[in-house]
């Protein structure tokens, strides 16, 4: 009777342990997937997160019209750029509401959101890339709900201008001690 009562906590042991594993497994894979979905993004590229409040919605991805563009739209991080050669305002339309990752790459010296009608729209710049970026002079001004969570720095080599760059973008809260500004010339009221 003994050995039957240990049997019993043996297997009940025994299926506790096949429980955890298959949990563990399937913990790891979705891991796997998140990992291999942001490995498909390229070092290179500026990501950008957006929210849309309503079918249909666009974001304009804002220029400043003193620079000249050449760059590439993935507008649902599929890894596929729905726009190429794009120089002007990009425009990405969402047939539903909420958050939308862009990716963007090429030639695209500066962004501009300028309390526009997107400064309540970018939420997060994911990664600055490799973009040689020529101007952040009024790049996110106005982004109220901008966070960076991005991991590396901005090329600020060619930059001269950081001029309200963070105006209005009372969010955010990234550390930019590392970032290189030696060229910049004017960084006048960066943050209010």
């Amino acid at each position: 009777m003994f050995t039957k009562i240990n049997g019993m906590s043996n297997l009940a042991s025994f299926e506790g342990r096949v429980h955890q594993k298959n949990r563990l497994k399937r913990y790891l894979f979705l891991l796997m997937l998140f990992f291999m979905q942001n490995a498909l993004a390229d070092a290179t590229w500026f990501i950008t997160k957006w929210r849309t409040t309503t079918a249909n919605e666009n974001i304009i991805i804002p220029i400043s019209s003193s620079y000249t563009y050449n760059y590439d739209i993935d507008c649902d991080n599929d890894v596929t750029f729905e726009q190429t050669g794009v120089t002007g305002n990009g425009t990405c339309t969402y047939a539903s509401a909420g958050e939308h990752i862009i990716n963007i790459k090429g030639d695209f010296p500066a962004i501009y959101i300028n309390n526009s009608s997107m400064k309540d729209k970018i939420l997060d710049v994911m990664q600055w890339g490799n973009i040689a970026w020529q101007s952040m002079k009024r790049a996110f001004a106005g982004a109220s709900n901008l966070q960076v969570s991005a991991t590396d720095s901005p090329n600020l080599s060619s930059v001269t201008d950081i001029s309200n760059m963070f105006s209005g973008a009372s969010s955010f809260n990234q550390d930019i001690s590392s970032w290189d500004v030696s060229k910049v010339i004017n960084m006048e009221i960066t943050r209010l």
